[in-house]
């Protein structure tokens, strides 16, 4: 995992290297064209990314009707059910995971 941090086909983590926040993925968008958003770490985000227990329309929707803490207690759920991480290859067993949805 270590030779694929802050790589081209890898990943980026501002905490190793904080000028790769540059690579953000960043939009804008009238407000009247939102209902709602989210805000998730990348821990949260294993929910789909990773352990793929669903879409991104899906989270959302589990963050909408079941909240932040049901989606980060499936996630928990999924990284013990692997906890040798061989299923879903991860250089950690665990990592930190937020999340916040706001309803406008």
């Amino acid at each position: 995992m270590e030779g694929l941090r802050n790589t081209e086909g890898g990943f980026f983590t501002a905490a190793a290297t904080p000028d790769v926040g540059r690579r953000a993925v960043t939009g804008e968008r009238p407000r009247a064209a939102l209902r709602s958003f989210a805000a998730l770490t990348d821990g949260a985000t294993r929910w789909t990314e990773l352990f793929r227990l669903g879409d991104w329309e899906k989270l959302l929707t589990v963050l909408k009707e079941e909240g932040a803490r049901e989606l980060i207690e499936q996630t928990r759920l999924a990284e013990t059910a692997d906890g040798a991480c061989r299923a879903f290859p991860r250089g950690k067993r665990h990592d930190d995971a937020s999340a916040l949805h706001v309803e406008l």
